[in-house]
């Protein structure tokens, strides 16, 4: 693996700046695979923590000289390009991608990047770069970017989340796992990019309150980690504890309640370090259950991640690179043309796996399935209804959505998020809790010594492949 970790002093003074965003490209003889999570590439976050992933495979263009293929190719090719001007070793190995791509041995990244086919992107991507951004450059990265897409994508979302409508309006989420200093002006430009779009009645959506989600120092002390999983949720108890974001406090966890499903009974005890911002329904169970959008991303609540508007909204400054994915009930419309790079059911299997009769049944599936999309091909797809995890196990899909065509969008908290309890207080990386020691024993971040996690880590990963050894034949 290549990794390319730019310097974003190299460009202009940034003592702040990182490279945070998470992401893959992999290349196939078929393909490129692009892969955009929440996780760093380090043991504790791969095992102990909950994540996000998108990840969607894209074939080659049948014409070599053909054009853009879509706005996502066009938006990938230019947040590679912000990467590719502060080098990197990663910029120069485009001689080893696969496939086609083989031949041109001299292309920089973004050149190989233009040889996919990517009209089947089911999401937008969100991403920001360091800089100070002016004229159509604003529009381009950070916040300003999700307000242009939202504004962008038409009169798709329901309608029944408008503000002051019969629904009972809509509640902005905001999930993050590191809580820096937040400013009522950032807040402000915030909410109004949250806020844009407009319903399929044609009217706009209106303005939503921000609501954080933040693990209380109970439910940190209660995980799987105990305190140390604090450690990838840096937050000053000075920030966490400011009145301007007090109110906005949602808990990780259901309380005293029991999940309603499995999937969200797995993941109570284990700490976020997933970003996720959704608009969704505040009206009662059913309404609060659906979904306008979700942001799958790398960005926390900051100005470095989001972008700070400056110069009486002329300039918009950036400090970090952040990547994301948007996805919206049109975006999602392509879903049902997805492509693979490394489709199991055109691969021969085992004769001793035992696997011919499922590996039959899904060639057939599949077949069934090309069939079915050729004869829509020509018919208007409908919008996709979002919808969260809530449903019930048990339930159908049809009970689930009257409608028709819906999607999960697999949050791994409840919706909507519990208020913080009277005795809740939020998590401060900073804090010593003293007679109030987690399952280890320990009272703050200060006892979790370098040593034992990593041992800890390593420990955890040789167990896993050591039963992954034992499953196979």
């Amino acid at each position: 693996l290549i990794f390319s970790h730019p310097d974003p002093e190299k460009s202009f003074r940034n003592n702040f700046g990182c490279h945070h965003s998470k992401f893959m490209l992999v290349g196939f003889p078929t393909g490129l695979r692009v892969i955009i999570h929440s996780a760093n590439y380090i043991p504790k976050d791969m095992h102990c923590m909950n994540q996000g992933v998108y990840m969607q495979d894209f074939p080659f263009k049948e014409d070599t000289g053909a054009t853009s293929s879509s706005p996502f190719e066009d938006y990938l090719v230019k947040y590679i390009q912000t990467l590719l001007v502060h080098g990197g070793p990663a910029a120069d190995k485009t001689s080893a991608w696969p496939g086609r791509a083989r031949r041109y041995p001299n292309g920089s990244l973004a050149d190989i990047l233009q040889l996919y086919d990517y009209s089947g992107a089911y999401g937008h991507l969100v991403a920001t770069a360091p800089g100070y951004h002016r004229n159509e450059g604003i529009s381009a990265w950070g916040h300003m970017r999700l307000r242009t897409l939202l504004q962008k994508e038409g009169p798709v979302f329901p309608s029944a989340l408008r503000q002051g409508g019969p629904g009972g309006g809509s509640r902005i989420i905001c999930q993050f796992s590191s809580f820096a200093s937040v400013h009522g002006g950032q807040l402000n430009d915030l909410e109004e990019s949250f806020s844009a779009g407009r319903g399929t009645d044609g009217q706009r959506l209106g303005d939503a309150e921000l609501e954080f989600v933040w693990p209380a120092v109970h439910e940190v002390r209660d995980s799987i980690e105990g305190y140390a999983a604090g450690g990838s949720m840096p937050g000053q108890k000075k920030i966490t504890s400011d009145p301007r974001v007090r109110d906005r406090l949602r808990l990780w966890s259901h309380g005293e309640e029991e999940p309603a499903t499995s999937f969200m009974q797995a993941r109570r005890n284990v700490m976020p370090h997933i970003k996720t911002f959704t608009r969704c329904g505040r009206g009662n169970s059913k309404m609060a259950q659906q979904v306008a959008w979700v942001l799958l991303t790398s960005s926390n609540i900051s100005r470095s991640a989001w972008g700070a508007l400056q110069k009486k909204g002329t300039q918009l400054f950036c400090c970090h690179w952040e990547l994301g994915v948007l996805f919206t009930p049109r975006s999602l419309q392509a879903m049902r043309h997805r492509y693979s790079c490394s489709n199991i059911t055109r691969r021969r299997l085992p004769v001793d796996l035992g696997l011919r009769e499922k590996h039959k049944e899904a060639e057939e599936a599949e077949e069934e399935e090309e069939e079915e999309a050729s004869t829509q091909e020509s018919d208007p797809s409908p919008l996709v209804e979002l919808r969260t995890t809530e449903v019930p196990d048990g339930d159908t899909a049809s009970e689930a959505s009257e409608e028709g065509r819906w999607c999960t969008v697999p949050l791994p908290f409840q919706v909507p998020p519990k208020p913080y309890l009277p005795h809740s207080v939020p998590w401060h990386s900073d804090g010593v809790f003293t007679g109030d020691p987690d399952r280890y024993g320990r009272t703050s971040l200060s006892d979790v010594s370098v040593h034992e996690t990593v041992v800890s880590q390593l420990r955890e990963i040789q167990r896993s492949f050591l039963s992954t050894q034992r499953d196979c034949p």
